[in-house]
């Protein structure tokens, strides 16, 4: 049995999750959002996390054409056993951390989550995927970064940041507007970066669905395989975003963000590299950064 079992369930119930009744569309949700924990969990425990009956899982895995939940959740084992060999010392590094007392189990949560996190999003993102939207956005006639409520700040950071290297990059929303309001011109020559997870922001689907209608290439980065904008995309990189704490981890999400940055900048030739130093040479001529000869200068 190999992975290509597993990734073919994956991309079925991505295909026809549409069409499942009810309870099955949760159950093939939770499978979608959660596959190692399907190669770990008992029926009963899947089953309570996914808010369905065991009976609902037997139905999907017969639906899939596997006999029985144990058949179906095979693949996922399988894949978790070829697993990065560091995974023993990592889960015994772990246990230690929450081994304390106070904080320290909480911190042993947080750490695990943030390290999952960051695994799931390198191993299950195709790097050939995320090179072509690099290169979408580089050659658009103006490319956007979308961000409503939470994810502004991330949009803003890779605004920031990706400026240096790509002079067509504009933040949206801006500040006091609305995405609608800086979307307007969009068109056929220019590409979208929408950043979306749970809460999903209902302006934020609803420009991406303008700029659609409007012929612009639309890249996701979300939180699930199920998530509004992967019905939406032309590329969706899937991000989790699991936290103990009460609202989404933005781990993940960053380091995604700095990696497609980098791939911005690893083929954008000279005149990438050019227009990086001339932001750097203003920023020394004014003297916007703060450095050691200032510390001197107090001191005297």
């Amino acid at each position: 049995m190999t992975d290509a079992e597993r990734r073919d369930i994956i991309a079925r119930l991505q295909r026809e999750l549409p069409e499942l009744r009810p309870a099955l569309r949760r159950a093939a949700k939770f499978i979608l959002d959660h596959p190692n924990e399907i190669g770990l969990l008992p029926i009963r425990d899947a089953a309570a996390q996914a808010r369905v009956s065991p009976n609902t899982l037997v139905r999907l895995g017969q639906w899939l054409g596997y006999p029985t939940y144990d058949h179906l959740r095979q693949p996922f084992r399988e894949a978790l056993k070829q697993g990065p060999h560091t995974i023993s010392s990592q889960a015994r590094w772990l246990q230690q951390l929450g081994q304390g007392e106070g904080f320290a189990p909480l911190y042993a949560q947080m750490a695990s989550a943030s390290v999952s996190n960051l695994q799931r999003t390198f191993s299950e993102n195709d790097p050939r995927k995320l090179e072509q939207a690099a290169l979408e956005l580089a050659q658009a006639r103006q490319a956007y970064v979308l961000g409503s409520r939470s994810s502004y700040s991330l949009a803003h950071y890779f605004f920031y940041v990706g400026r240096m290297a790509m002079p067509n990059l504009n933040l949206v929303p801006r500040h006091v507007s609305a995405p609608f309001d800086d979307l307007t011109l969009v068109g056929d020559r220019d590409a979208v970066l929408a950043l979306s997870y749970s809460p999903y922001a209902k302006d934020t689907l609803q420009a991406c669905e303008y700029a659609k209608a409007r012929g612009a290439r639309l890249i996701a980065i979300t939180d699930s395989v199920a998530a509004p904008l992967v019905y939406l995309a032309d590329h969706v990189f899937v991000v989790p975003t699991q936290s103990p704490q009460y609202f989404a981890s933005a781990v993940a999400i960053m380091a995604l963000l700095e990696t497609l940055l980098a791939f911005v900048v690893a083929q954008g030739g000279q005149d990438t590299l050019d227009t990086i130093a001339t932001f750097e040479k203003v920023r020394e001529e004014m003297a916007v950064y703060w450095n050691e000869a200032e510390r001197s200068r107090g001191r005297d």
